[in-house]
């Protein structure tokens, strides 16, 4: 479970920070990290590591944002998955689901409608600042069996079987978003 990862916070956050840069951009960090301090009269410090590592990072500034919250931040990403409806659309299928961050720390993650078979699976990429909820929507060819946050887990994030539901087939409203943080389900 992640809540027994928190104690290992700093070894995850660096695995994260390699699939945020990319392996080669990781790696060519890592080793300008290590060329520029061997036989130094100095201590490398964090913030040594970080420059080195932000040298490699094609956007700066997210860089930064990452470095905000996963490294100094305290607080991690919580999330619930509610009132999830599948209908049938023309041929298809969809599937709306709110996702709601009720966690202490935006996150950047992905959403995943998944089949009856591990290869039948549909994602989103949401960014879902802390506090937050948003509507998700997933045209499908097949028809979905559950949604997941974050399914192949690269992130870390407190309560992740909160993160994962099972659907069934509904014939009542869908949710909806009539503006920024206001829930609304129609017909009720």
């Amino acid at each position: 479970a992640d809540e027994t990862a928190v104690y290992d916070k700093g070894a995850l956050v660096l695995w994260m920070l390699e699939r945020h840069l990319g392996r080669d951009a990781w790696q060519r960090g890592i080793r300008g990290f290590f060329n520029q301090h061997r036989g130094a009269d100095r201590l490398a410090t964090l913030s040594d590591f970080i420059a080195a590592l932000r040298n490699e990072a094609t956007d700066a500034a997210e860089f930064d944002q990452f470095i905000r919250q996963w490294l100094f931040g305290t607080g991690l990403p919580e999330f619930q998955i509610r009132d999830p409806r599948v209908s049938r659309n023309g041929t298809g299928w969809r599937l709306d689901a709110v996702i709601a961050n009720v966690g202490g720390t935006d996150a950047r993650l992905t959403v995943a409608a998944q089949g009856p078979v591990t290869s039948m699976a549909k994602t989103q990429d949401v960014m879902l600042p802390a506090g937050s909820e948003r509507l998700i929507r997933f045209d499908l060819p097949f028809r979905p069996v559950q949604v997941v946050v974050d399914p192949k887990a690269h992130m870390l994030m407190l309560n992740r079987g909160n993160a994962m539901r099972g659907v069934s087939e509904t014939s009542g409203p869908a949710p909806v978003l009539d503006a920024p943080g206001r829930l609304q389900i129609s017909g009720r």
